[in-house]
């Protein structure tokens, strides 16, 4: 299977995000004190063993809208990803969302999540090979991302 999942706190650049530490997820990014209005964003490095077509998918809560734009090789892919409210801010309440796709090159690509206010609360992003995206049911992907290592941090 081709799939690149990488966990949220393993950005390697970020603004006004925290990892873990209030009771959302330890492994869930968030924005970070004074908890107020203010630009968030993580960026990523994404290492693709085959060029091609993927799905960005992202897991994440959030009791109200709270839209990101998702930039990806320096091109802005979208401006309202993220968009539905879970049902809260917890663990429990995290949900898949299935964004959009992109090209990958091979090698390193740079995936970049952004917002003028605060974010969400985001625990992991996954980027499915578009060959094996539409033959399986929803069950049958989750069960696939489950099974699939986490990309390397840097």
């Amino acid at each position: 299977m081709k799939i690149i999942k990488i966990k949220a706190k393993d950005f390697y650049a970020c603004s006004n995000v925290q990892v873990g530490v209030l009771p959302y997820g330890e492994e869930v990014i968030h924005n970070a004190p004074p908890y107020r209005s203010q630009h968030n964003s993580a960026s990523y490095h994404v290492y693709a063993e085959n060029s091609g077509w993927y799905r960005i998918m992202i897991e994440y809560a959030a009791i109200e809208a709270r839209p990101i734009q998702i930039t990806f090789n320096g091109e802005v892919i979208t401006l309202n990803a993220l968009v539905h409210p879970t049902g809260g801010w917890e663990e429990l309440y995290q949900k898949w969302s299935n964004e959009m796709e992109v090209f990958c090159r091979l090698g390193r690509n740079e995936l970049q999540l952004s917002r003028t206010n605060v974010f969400p609360h985001i625990r992991t992003i996954v980027l499915v090979d578009r060959d094996i995206f539409g033959t399986l049911d929803e069950a049958a992907l989750e069960r696939e991302i489950i099974r699939s290592n986490y990309q390397k941090s840097e």
